[in-house]
């Protein structure tokens, strides 16, 4: 009679720690120039394991410190050497510090928020509006019910351009500062809307673009949001203004497509600026991902860049102060 064989606890410890440690170089190589020539699919792949290149790296921190228990020599180094490059956006944040503010400097307060269509949290969303002053409020996946719930604090932006749909995709931009050439486009894939607006701040103007691509939930959708952001980032690079871009752009800084944006665009890598600020899913007590984001072009300085409280999304707003 034939015995089963026996697995023992520290084989099957073993086996996770080697299967963490091969999905280290699907998340490293995503944003890096390597995935650039591949399918979409692979690109995708890769993209899918780079969502969690920060827990990834807490994972192999804490597979280094067993396997050196368990004096795998050879695993415990594999396995810090792949922490370590897994969280090197974290261990390699400059110490930043502001230069001061000119005299004629102008400061802009910003609101970016999904607000979640079908959530009927309007209260938490009205109560920060009444709470915190904010000259620019950028919305993404409003509705025409959202827009009726927040009236009250509508009208205290008199300048305003909206395109309220019920498919996740309405979005507005309010201001209390006057708008110009505000407009709402398609860039790059159609059927998803980007709001390119001009706000006069001070003397000059401040070019807003507020944007809300696709969900990667599949190659193609991930190639229709890479298509958009692209496009945006054309935009910008052509224009002569100072810009910043904002919204929940469905990408972390380490997806493949973020780099590609930040370059084309010119626009400056906050998230290489600062520790990760992490907006989804709202619920979530740590661990959140950060795919709400702000890219300033060069002359806009961000100033503060932080998630605000939970108000009912399933995304955190993202408060900022620009300094102009």
């Amino acid at each position: 009679m034939s015995q089963r064989p026996v697995v023992s606890g520290r084989g099957l410890l073993l086996s996770a720690l080697w299967l963490q440690l091969a999905f280290a170089p699907p998340a490293l190589l995503a944003a890096t120039p390597v995935v650039a020539p591949l399918p979409a699919s692979l690109r995708f792949a890769c993209e899918l394991f780079s969502y969690g290149r920060l827990h990834l790296g807490a994972g192999l921190l804490l597979g280094t410190l067993l396997a050196g228990l368990l004096r795998e020599r050879r695993l415990a180094a594999l396995s810090g050497v792949a922490a370590l490059l897994s969280l090197a956006p974290l261990l390699t944040v400059p110490f930043h510090v502001e230069p001061e503010p000119t005299a004629d400097a102008v400061q802009v307060r910003l609101l970016q928020l999904n607000v979640k269509t079908e959530s009927r949290a309007y209260a938490g969303v009205a109560a920060l509006l009444n709470r915190e002053e904010f000259d620019v409020v950028a919305f993404e996946e409003v509705d025409a019910a959202w827009l009726q719930a927040l009236a009250a604090q509508r009208a205290g932006f008199p300048f305003r351009v909206e395109q309220p749909r019920d498919d996740n995709f309405g979005i507005a931009l309010w201001s209390k500062l006057p708008l110009h050439r505000a407009q709402v486009v398609e860039v790059g894939a159609r059927g998803y809307a980007t709001i390119d607006a001009e706000i006069e701040v001070g003397g000059g103007r401040l070019r807003v673009l507020v944007a809300h691509p696709p969900p990667p939930i599949g190659a193609r959708a991930a190639t229709e949001r890479d298509r958009q952001l692209l496009g945006i980032a054309a935009l910008v690079r052509g224009g002569h203004r100072p810009a910043v871009v904002v919204g929940d752009l469905n990408a972390t800084p380490w997806c493949p497509v973020f780099p590609a944006m930040v370059a084309l665009g010119r626009l400056q890598d906050v998230p290489a600026q600062r520790w990760p600020l992490g907006t989804w899913p709202a619920a979530l007590p740590f661990g959140k991902i950060w795919i709400d984001h702000l890219l300033p072009t060069e002359g806009v300085v961000v100033e503060r860049l932080e998630a605000g409280p939970d108000v009912g999304s399933d995304h955190r707003p993202v408060l900022a102060t620009l300094r102009l």
